[in-house]
């Protein structure tokens, strides 16, 4: 998953990650980048999500300098997902949540849930609800609700 460490919503995409998680413990190996934008130092990524991710059995949290890992993926919205398979074929790109700050189920969460049960599904993509890694926010939802740095 790529976050920005700021995002009020990540806090729903990492429950979702999380019981992911705990659901397929054996199969996953989750790893949570957070964008960490220049100028700031690492201090600027402790945030409660950060911690959040962190709290995640064997996760592999780290920064992301200038979220150059996260474009390197084709990552653009906090809360975005790749689940790649064993021979690292890249099998779902997308949101594992309904909407911004929605927990419960979703297309992309269904989807990933499948795929790890070895199923097959006609998603492979599916839209990311969060604030923007890069770009300004959406109109209406900047300050507390969409973090621009």
């Amino acid at each position: 998953m790529f976050a920005h460490p700021r995002c009020p919503c990540t806090r729903t995409s990492l429950t979702e990650l999380a019981r992911i998680a705990a659901e397929f413990p054996d199969q996953v190996d989750v790893k949570v980048f957070f964008r960490l934008p220049e100028p700031e130092s690492a201090e600027w990524m402790n945030t409660e999500r950060w911690h959040q991710a962190r709290e995640i059995p064997r996760a592999a949290v780290a920064g992301d300098p200038n979220g150059n890992l996260a474009a390197r993926f084709g990552a653009k919205t906090s809360g975005h997902v790749l689940l790649y398979d064993g021979a690292g074929r890249l099998l779902y790109s997308g949101g594992i949540t309904a909407a911004r700050a929605r927990e419960g189920e979703s297309p992309g969460g269904e989807t990933v849930v499948a795929l790890l049960r070895g199923k097959s599904t006609r998603i492979s993509q599916n839209a990311v609800f969060g604030c923007p890694l890069f770009d300004a926010c959406p109109a209406g939802t900047e300050g507390a609700a969409c973090p621009t740095k």
